[in-house]
């Protein structure tokens, strides 16, 4: 899994992201923002993500990928 940050000093998060989907990586990719979640989830979406969540604390981070993980399998 890998975990972009929206909020990068040379691209935007949702830069890498479409980098990596453009590239055939199919890994799975979670979003994370210090900003609210709505304001980047349907342009992370359509980028190809799994997922986004707040940067609420590293729990809070490693409960949002472990619920993620659970229906999908740990790949």
């Amino acid at each position: 899994m890998l975990l972009v940050d929206m909020s990068l000093n040379d691209m935007t998060g949702e830069q890498v992201i479409e980098k990596v989907r453009a590239s055939g990586c199919i890994v799975p990719i979670l979003a994370v923002t210090s900003f609210p979640s709505h304001r980047y989830a349907g342009r992370v979406a359509a980028a190809g993500t799994q997922g986004i969540v707040a940067k609420l604390g590293a729990h809070n981070r490693s409960q949002a990928v472990a619920l993620w993980l659970a229906p999908h399998g740990s790949r």
